[in-house]
């Protein structure tokens, strides 16, 4: 009620689903230019697709692990992993795959991920981060 009349209030919400081809896995930006754009991709929010049947969880980029096929990181990575699904995943990725670290939404330490398991979240927050990140490529996802 405002000054004595009646009156209606709605709020409305919406959350765009992005593409399943749509990750970080396949943006130029985030693949073979991964350790010039680091800066640019922390910040970006992202649901991490832990598995097939996994309900995902959302979080945000912190860093950059590396690659997979440097320094351990493949041998690290199935080490601390439990699931026999993402250690399928892990085994079959090329070398070349970029981890990237995640603070989950939830709070608590950071998670490496595989960037072809990680979606941009499609919100106004990170509009103006995406589009930087593929001024130089294909934007005909957006």
């Amino acid at each position: 009620e405002i000054a004595g009349e009646p009156c209606v209030s709605v709020v409305a919400s919406h959350e765009a689903l992005p593409p399943p081809d749509l990750h970080l896995g396949a943006l130029p930006a985030c693949t073979q230019h991964a350790e010039r754009n680091v800066d640019l991709v922390k910040g970006l929010e992202v649901m991490m697709l832990s598995g097939v049947s996994n309900t995902p969880s959302s979080g945000s980029i912190v860093g950059l692990k590396g690659r997979l096929g440097k320094d351990g990181l493949r041998e690290w990575l199935m080490s601390v992993t439990n699931s026999e699904e993402t250690k399928r995943m892990i085994r079959n990725a090329s070398d070349d795959e970029v981890l990237w670290e995640v603070r989950p939404r939830r709070g608590g330490s950071p998670l490496t991920f595989l960037g072809s398991r990680l979606q941009p979240k499609l919100t106004a927050s990170n509009t103006e981060r995406l589009s930087r990140l593929t001024s130089n490529s294909d934007p005909s996802w957006l």
